[in-house]
């Protein structure tokens, strides 16, 4: 790649992930793209802002994050202290990788795209677990729906112009959580579309215990209803509520009593057996490294998984419901 490139500036806000800074600023160095700038919003209690401090260089540039200004606030920072026509926006536990980054530059360097995004797959080290492997074969299913124009942007690998990021707003608004999709949806209402790249894919640390899962996930689909309904994308609107109603029903019907109770719980057994299945369906129709990690004899741990599915749908529920917990992270 030629000089005669625009900048790039990779932007991360970073929060409490001092043992991640290290190989994400090792990632970046290693890739090829000239000029290019890393861009750090860090802090925490842990000591993540003086870890970052260790890396600034003349190509890495470190700003302090304060308690409660969260993710947004933290990028709206990083935009304005960085330098590039061209933004990348990935996340601390992400690796970049020299494949990745170009494939989701392409389109927008080929003048094709003003912004694009690509997907997402575990880091080395955590493809053997059972919960990673089982992620990684619902984002690949996920990803095979995904139109060429994506209706969102993957916070771990998405890629804008600075002209579009303006048009948008400059990172200069409100949103607790949901600062990805928010992100999409003002791009959108601004005109410009985020190109969905299906060949580039970011390696990133994905959740390894349930808890982590169940969280993340509720997060993303409680804010897939409460962002899309304020800029009236209705189409994932109504996708997300349809999640949440059967999670919600799933967890009630044990629940129901008298006459009712025998067929309420056939129609249970029923939901989870149908769920369980399609789950192995996800798993057999994954690639190899995914069907290595989750062999048939793991396949009775789907059951469990699809229980904290389902669970977690109605958790997403509840969230989008009690004002209190809209900004959960």
């Amino acid at each position: 790649m030629s000089d005669d490139q625009p900048v790039l500036s990779v932007l991360v806000p970073v929060w409490r992930e001092r043992g991640q800074i290290g190989g994400l600023v090792a990632a970046f160095q290693a890739l090829a793209y000239q000029p290019r700038e890393l861009v750090l919003c860090a802090g925490g209690p842990d000591g993540s802002f003086a870890e970052a401090v260790r890396f600034r260089m003349p190509n890495v540039v470190v700003l302090e994050q304060s308690p409660g200004e969260g993710k947004q606030r933290a990028l709206a920072r990083c935009f304005r202290a960085c330098r590039g026509d061209l933004l990348f926006l990935t996340d601390a536990d992400a690796r970049p990788t020299e494949e990745a980054v170009a494939a989701t530059l392409r389109p927008i360097l080929a003048g094709e795209a003003e912004a694009a995004t690509g997907a997402r797959e575990p880091l080395p080290g955590l493809r053997s677990l059972p919960i990673v492997a089982y992620q990684w074969a619902l984002e690949i299913a996920g990803d095979a729906a995904i139109p060429d124009l994506s209706p969102g942007m993957l916070g771990s690998n998405a890629a804008l112009t600075r002209s579009a990021a303006v048009r948008a707003g400059g990172f200069a608004w409100d949103a607790a959580t949901g600062t990805d999709y928010t992100l999409a949806c003002r791009l959108r209402a601004a005109g410009v579309g985020s190109r969905f790249v299906r060949s580039s894919r970011m390696p990133v640390g994905l959740a390894t215990d349930l808890r982590d899962y169940s969280r993340q996930r509720a997060r993303w689909l409680r804010n897939l209803v409460l962002v899309g309904r304020r800029f009236r994308d209705w189409t994932v609107v109504r996708q997300g509520i349809q999640s949440m109603i059967i999670g919600v029903v799933f967890v009630v019907l044990p629940l129901t009593p008298g006459r009712l109770r025998r067929p309420a719980r056939l129609l249970w057994l029923i939901a989870l057996a149908t769920g369980w299945w399609r789950r192995i369906g996800y798993i057999r129709a994954a690639p190899p490294a995914v069907r290595l990690a989750f062999p048939p004899r793991r396949w009775p741990l789907l059951l469990l998984y699809t229980l904290v599915d389902f669970a977690t749908w109605a958790r997403a529920g509840a969230e989008s419901i009690v004002p209190a917990w809209r900004g959960r992270w």
